[in-house]
């Protein structure tokens, strides 16, 4: 995950901004061909490569496995800790949902998708954070037999998410001047890495305070929903009800079962994660773009894609709500299936 920040940092922005440069005719086409060669040479080149670290990163994850197995007892009492790094997460995943509605008022779609890009991949970051955090508390109540303490312990990480949502459902106008911001100053530096350094200077850090709106709805209002399609935002809603708290339902599940079975309950969690990100990758995402290119065109109206980030979000806060009420089933439905697959390859 952090490697794939640092994809989108440095490697994706400019792509896209070649790209749009090149449709809005201020560059040859044919530079949009070369930055696609060499990036499919890179990707050549990077997996080689990556057999030579295959060894060194291995022996790096079996001493953080240790590291944190050592420590499961201390970390219970960071709980909150990894309760707010999920409510920032969840906010910078909801701020996210308004990006397209400044690629639609800059015109430049792919440069904002690059930006989007870089904050859905750290939310992937943080979970890769803080879920070996909450497996090793798991651990750590196996071995003291206080399996029943962790459903309370992991509904309060499941609650920062919602938190999250809704300080992002309010920040959205200003996550919308930020975004646009944040493209403009793209178009200028060039690179989203320097456009990051100059927000961190003192005149960027106020350019940021400029940005600040107070929260409104856009305008939308509740009959707009019908100019959307009613799947775009349920199974928004479903997808993240189930993602929220994959991990969590899996890491429980291994606890209540033991040897082989409770590293399969715990590895299950990027199948169940798998099937919600595959929802939104034919239902939501297509959909969400579909509509910000029409937007863009001027096939669809303006107050669309402000519904749809309204819409997107509503439906996002409404699906950590509801992670509540699945959590526990999600995992007696992980323990079934690690069961299961057992039962077929012991067969085997």
């Amino acid at each position: 995950a952090f490697a794939l920040i640092s994809f989108t940092i440095w490697v994706n922005p400019v792509a896209a901004m070649i790209t749009d440069q090149a449709l809005a005719g201020e560059r040859p086409r044919e530079d949009v061909v070369v930055a696609a060669v060499h990036l499919a040479a890179g990707n050549f080149v990077g997996g080689l490569t990556g057999l030579l670290l295959l060894e060194r990163g291995t022996e790096w994850i079996q001493f953080l496995t240790r590291l944190l197995g050592a420590h499961g007892g201390g970390l219970a009492g960071t709980l909150w800790l990894v309760a707010g790094v999920n409510c920032l997460m969840a906010l910078l995943q909801t701020a996210a949902n308004v990006d397209r509605v400044s690629a639609v008022l800059t015109k430049r779609v792919a440069t904002a998708m690059s930006i989007y890009n870089v904050f859905f991949l750290v939310t992937s970051v943080a979970s890769q954070v803080y879920a070996p955090i909450l497996g090793s508390i798991s651990d750590h109540a196996v071995k003291t037999h206080h399996i029943a303490q962790l459903v309370p312990a992991f509904r309060v990480v499941v609650l920062g998410a919602s938190v999250g949502v809704f300080a992002g459902f309010l920040l959205m106008p200003t996550c919308v001047e930020i975004y646009c911001l944040a493209i403009t100053r793209m178009e200028t530096l060039g690179s989203l890495a320097r456009v990051f350094l100059k927000l961190c200077t003192p005149r960027g850090v106020l350019a940021l305070f400029r940005c600040l709106r107070r929260p409104s709805l856009f305008g939308v209002r509740f009959r707009d929903f019908r100019a959307l399609p009613a799947g775009l935002v349920w199974g928004n809603c479903l997808a993240l009800s189930i993602t929220t708290v994959g991990v969590m339902s899996s890491i429980y599940a291994g606890a209540q079962l033991s040897g082989h079975l409770a590293r399969t309950a715990t590895l299950l969690s990027a199948v169940v994660n798998g099937l919600a990100t595959i929802t939104l990758g034919i239902v939501v995402t297509p959909t969400a773009a579909l509509i910000t290119d029409e937007c863009a065109a001027g096939e669809r109206p303006v107050r669309h894609i402000y519904a749809m980030a309204v819409f997107l979000t509503s439906g996002a806060l409404l699906g950590t709500l509801l992670s509540q009420l699945v959590f526990v089933p999600a995992s007696h439905f992980i323990m079934f299936c690690a069961v299961w697959l057992s039962r077929i390859f012991t067969a085997l």
